[in-house]
């Protein structure tokens, strides 16, 4: 099975990259399987961010931050045949 790692920032370079891709993926005989992954960026000061707004909601808005990147690369692969997507977020 042959893989890609596509990193996703929300950009529309990124979300090019992955329409590029999801063109290509019917010159391929064997089923695909795309991990997309999304880095976010720490918050200034992110220990004293976190002590006052507390550690599950700093990780909250990084997760819905990453979500919301990841959304159009996701929907677009959504629609292609013969895809495993993978999901990966960090900080």
């Amino acid at each position: 099975m042959l893989k890609f790692l596509v990193p996703v920032d929300g950009s529309d370079p990124s979300v090019r990259a992955v329409e590029r891709l999801a063109g290509r993926l019917s010159w391929f005989k064997e089923p695909v399987e795309i991990h997309l992954i999304n880095v976010q960026p720490p918050v200034p000061y992110g220990g004293r961010v976190s002590a006052v707004v507390g550690a599950d909601k700093l990780e909250k808005y990084h997760q819905d931050e990453g979500m919301a990147a990841l959304k159009p690369a996701m929907q677009r692969l959504d629609a292609v045949r013969r895809v495993r997507v993978h999901v990966a977020l960090d900080v």
